[in-house]
């Protein structure tokens, strides 16, 4: 079976109390699937802060035992969400 290439760009913060998990879960189910390789993810500010993002996608990777794939910070911000708190 030939493997898609893939690179996610996620603003995941799943498992923050309260915020969006639906990037945590594309995540999870690209993982998951046989005929996708995950060449890489880029975290970037969005549900949270990229400080945030970061933890959590990193925590997720952890859980699952796939720290071997590559993660690139993006973006902390850049004006859009002014009722984030920052904390880069």
């Amino acid at each position: 079976m030939k493997k898609r290439k893939v690179i996610i760009d996620c603003d995941n913060t799943m498992g923050l109390p309260g915020w969006e998990v639906d990037d945590g879960l594309v995540l999870l189910y690209l993982l998951g699937r046989e005929d996708i390789d995950i060449l890489g993810i880029t975290n970037t500010f969005g549900n949270g802060s990229l400080k945030d993002v970061v933890k959590y996608t990193e925590e997720i990777l952890s859980d699952i035992g796939r720290t071997d794939i590559p993660r690139f910070n993006g973006e902390p911000y850049c004006g859009q969400n002014t009722e984030l708190i920052l904390d880069i």
